[in-house]
């Protein structure tokens, strides 16, 4: 539980590190460039220690901060930062009256009754915001009504009275009062802090770190998992797979994230396909979409139609990162997440193609004026789909079929007059459809205008009503 008021505290370190501390100090000097002593800019100090005793001497500081921009010690910004927060010590207006990097550290992480001047002081000397937030989030809650657990007064008196397992609780909900950590944390802190607070932790650790440092080890695997069940800090499904691998992944990787950062590796495709075959984790077609899916790519493209092949090919070569051509000739390897993804991209482009040739149906109904004609056959010049897969030319022709039947009755007549009875039928028997294009005798009723059906397959596409009766009137075997 020390771990909220470390996050909390060490703010005030930052700041100070930051904004007072901006001018060189022996540890910069060493990382930063090779250094020749003396330096006669900083008053031919002989050594990193007599520097750092130099810059911490307020009238030296600018001095400071001038060498270290000038050797890219420290950047433009924390001098920017350096020199504001020297002015504010030379003026003598600094949070309780600091006077170097040490004091303001001790003073900033001691009182936190002054911590809204501490901000104050931050903010006014340029430390960017989101270094500020938490102690913003800690000021907001005290103003608000929170107490501090166990009304600590500073980091180490906060950290002290947290770190007592019987004080969890308190510490808890100052935590979430104030939302200084994360909600994941915060619930995970839940769940596991009456079996704290009872002795019940693995090897009865006491904090994140030990708990985590105790289950690190091998053999307490067993401790640990059953724990981890337990207190409800993993599924039931994330529990049986860590049975199954004994808490290691491929690579040795310990943790989801661990693990599926390893797995998405293309090098490290084959050790994770075999691992995760040999624990059972995943199913037959999972392993093979790893394992072949370079032959799925492969036979795919080449049985592609020209159609949808080009679309295929780029979405793949996104999938992949642009090295397509890499995993074709076998000098990259797919990972599980590409490879369950490589169906996709042909489903993708020949839907893009159905798409393509269901408006170029509802183009040519347009142009026959609007009298639901379907486009013309292909001549013998146009490329064929049929040379796809069998899966992929289902798919394509459901999707054009689909797409030209809701195009046949979107542009549909909805305007046809009910036809007339035709005279002399027998009563109840069925009407005589009169040829196409034939006309009506002289002086006779008009019929119905049949040439808006001649192209519908079937006259249940039409969509109902007045005109399905039409249709079925001039073409009883539709």
């Amino acid at each position: 539980m020390n771990k909220i008021f470390k996050t909390v505290f060490n703010f005030y370190g930052l700041l100070i590190m930051v904004a007072v501390a901006g001018f060189i100090t022996a540890a910069q000097a060493a990382q930063f460039t090779a250094v020749n002593f003396p330096i006669a800019e900083l008053g031919n100090c002989q050594n990193q220690e007599a520097c750092a005793v130099y810059c911490d001497k307020a009238e030296n500081m600018d001095a400071c901060i001038a060498y270290g921009a000038s050797k890219g010690m420290i950047s433009e910004a924390e001098a920017a930062v350096a020199k504001k927060a020297v002015a504010r010590i030379k003026a003598g207006t600094t949070p309780g009256g600091c006077k170097d990097r040490e004091s303001c550290a001790n003073y900033c992480q001691s009182n936190i009754s002054d911590l809204n001047n501490c901000i104050s002081f931050a903010e006014e000397i340029g430390v960017p915001a989101a270094e500020i937030e938490q102690a913003k989030k800690i000021a907001g809650a005290l103003a608000k009504g929170a107490g501090l657990p166990g009304n600590c007064q500073g980091k180490n008196a906060c950290e002290a009275y947290c770190k007592d397992s019987n004080h969890i609780d308190e510490c808890l909900v100052f935590a979430e009062a104030a939302d200084i950590l994360p909600a994941d944390e915060l619930a995970e802190a839940k769940k596991v802090a009456k079996f704290i607070k009872n002795g019940e932790t693995p090897g009865g650790c006491k904090s994140k770190d030990e708990c985590k440092a105790f289950c690190d080890q091998d053999q307490n695997f067993e401790a640990c998992i059953s724990f981890a069940q337990k207190a409800e800090l993993v599924s039931a499904e994330e529990y049986e797979i860590a049975k199954k691998t004994g808490g290691k992944g491929p690579g040795d990787c310990k943790s989801k994230i661990e693990c599926e950062s390893y797995c998405n590796e293309p090098q490290n495709a084959d050790a994770c396909a075999k691992f995760a075959v040999e624990k059972n984790i995943l199913s037959e077609e999972e392993t093979n979409n790893i394992i072949n899916g370079v032959a799925k790519i492969r036979a795919g493209l080449e049985g592609a139609p020209p159609e949808i092949r080009g679309d295929a090919e780029s979405c793949l070569n996104n999938l992949l990162g642009g090295n397509l051509a890499g995993v074709l000739a076998g000098t990259q390897k797919l990972t599980q997440v590409q490879g369950d993804k490589v169906g996709a991209c042909f489903e993708d482009a020949a839907k893009k193609y159905a798409d393509q040739q269901a408006a170029a149906g509802a183009a040519a109904a347009d142009g026959a004026g609007g009298q639901g004609s379907m486009p013309s056959a292909p001549n013998a010049g146009t490329p064929s789909i049929n040379s796809a897969p069998p899966e992929i030319q289902e798919k394509i022709n459901a999707e054009i079929q689909q797409r030209q039947q809701a195009e046949i009755q979107k542009n549909m007549p909805t305007n046809i007059p009910t036809p007339p009875p035709v005279t002399g039928a027998p009563s109840g028997g069925p009407v005589a459809a009169p040829a196409i294009g034939s006309q009506p005798p002289a002086g006779a009723p008009a019929g119905p205008d049949c040439s808006a059906f001649a192209a519908v397959p079937s006259c249940s596409m039409v969509g109902g009503g007045q005109a399905e009766t039409i249709c079925k009137t001039c073409f009883p075997n539709k």
